[in-house]
């Protein structure tokens, strides 16, 4: 058993398989990109060089992660907007 709650939360994280949203679907354009976009500016203070290199930031490429705390802040603030549409 983990040894703390940030443990515990790393290996459900692990554990549960990423699923990536549909990039040609109306939920990214319209939650995911703006999203995103807020929550990379706030984190890192600029704005991203186009809309694929936030997508790779934010939900990784090629075998390697994504930026944890953009895409955790980012899933939980979509996850919220859901519940208004």
């Amino acid at each position: 058993m983990p040894a703390t709650f940030a443990d515990h939360e790393n290996a459900v994280e692990a554990a549960a398989p990423q699923t990536l949203p549909d990039l040609d679907s109306e939920e990214y354009r319209l939650l995911y990109v703006p999203t995103m976009v807020a929550v990379y500016t706030a984190h890192h203070q600029r704005m991203p060089q186009s809309e694929e290199a936030l997508h790779r930031h934010v939900f990784g490429f090629d075998g390697h992660t994504g930026c944890a705390a953009c895409h955790e802040e980012t899933e939980f603030l979509v996850a919220h907007q859901k519940k208004f549409f």
